[in-house]
């Protein structure tokens, strides 16, 4: 368990918190707002952004106007706000309201260099969500609701508040504290996750940037039926799973792709198989190859897909090496599954602690 310390600025104090995380990932940004509906639109009164897992931004901004120009109804619904939903009063605020989009987007971008992906920003409720692009106005961005992509998200009501802090004024509805919940919900999602991740047997992964952000990696993903799986994949979780076939048919339109990056190649797409491949430039004038096939998205420089392409040789090798054992990594897996105790594998006749295989299965399967 790590605890990881999070240090921010509150208004004009200098905080630290520790914020307990089991596993190291890459992950997302958490943007929670909290606010007024003031002519049918959204005004944000406070927002908490947590970036990296480690990098808290909390600001309270003062009033977009001044309460006397405000109709008898928005006079109501910001009343009932503040005395029964988040407890922030129209006047309160530090931060002048005319920094609400600087701040915003330093929070949430960041200084960090640019990577291969766009940074992925998640946000609870559509109409915050709609409110936050319009405030980014990014390509390097890609904003979605929580509840989107994870269709079995909690009420934040009902998300456990350890790990936590909430701002002193607030009655219920904290977007500090519930940057927080978001965090630790999603943290604990992608813990369960990867505990089902695929399990794949004499793998070889190749990294294909220099911090091994983007890999490419061949194995034998246990069924039954087994069968040999190429997966293109990053640290923040996604994985692309490429038949030979379309690895294959890849490499073939890779000078197509190439034409495709210098605009010289007639169409603005190349479909292979379930695999569609597009070239896409983001607002700071990179150029990226984006890689689709639903529900996943792969993006990634020129460099890294030259890089991609060097492996084509090994992939070639291991795949011929490997396809000849799925029948035994079969045969193995169900009569491991008939004995069903690790003890009694280890102590059968059928197991064989000098195959590389019989290893494998009972440390990662069984």
């Amino acid at each position: 368990m790590i605890l990881q310390t999070i240090r921010y600025e509150s208004g004009n104090d200098t905080i630290e918190h520790s914020l307990e995380k089991s596993f190291t990932m890459i992950m997302p940004t958490f943007v929670n707002l909290q606010g007024y509906i003031i002519g049918k639109k959204f005004v944000v009164k406070e927002v908490a952004i947590l970036r990296r897992g480690a990098i808290l931004s909390h600001y309270i901004f003062t009033c977009s106007m001044p309460w006397s120009f405000l109709t008898k109804s928005e006079n109501y619904c910001a009343s009932w706000l503040s005395a029964y939903h988040h407890g922030l009063q129209w006047e309160d605020g530090t931060k002048p309201y005319s920094m609400v989009k600087r701040l915003i987007t330093m929070a949430v971008i960041g200084a960090e260099e640019y990577d291969d992906n766009k940074t992925l920003v998640y946000v609870k409720g559509h109409e915050k969500r709609e409110w936050l692009n319009d405030v980014l106005d990014s390509d390097n961005l890609t904003t979605e609701t929580l509840n989107a992509n994870y269709k079995d998200t909690d009420t934040l009501h009902n998300v456990d508040v350890t790990n936590t802090m909430r701002f002193v004024k607030h009655i219920k509805n904290c977007a500090l504290q519930n940057v927080f919940k978001i965090y630790n919900w999603w943290s604990q999602r992608q813990k369960e996750i990867m505990d089902r991740r695929t399990v794949r047997l004499l793998s070889r992964r190749y990294d294909l940037t220099s911090t091994g952000y983007k890999y490419l990696e061949i194995g034998i993903n246990v069924g039954p039926p087994s069968y040999v799986d190429i997966t293109l994949g990053d640290y923040r979780g996604p994985e692309l799973s490429l038949s030979l076939e379309t690895w294959k048919g890849l490499n073939e339109q890779r000078w197509n792709i190439y034409k495709m990056l210098r605009k010289e190649y007639k169409d603005n797409f190349i479909s292979v198989g379930p695999l569609t491949v597009r070239v896409c430039t983001l607002q700071n004038n990179a150029t990226l190859v984006r890689l689709d096939s639903s529900p996943v998205r792969m993006m990634m420089t020129e460099t890294t897909l030259h890089r991609m392409f060097e492996f084509d040789g090994c992939i070639d090798v291991t795949f011929e090496r490997l396809v000849r054992l799925v029948d035994t990594v079969d045969a193995k897996y169900t009569r491991f599954s008939n004995i069903a105790s690790k003890n009694a594998i280890r102590d059968s006749d059928i197991f064989n602690e000098h195959r590389l295989v019989d290893c494998e299965l009972l440390a990662l399967i069984f």
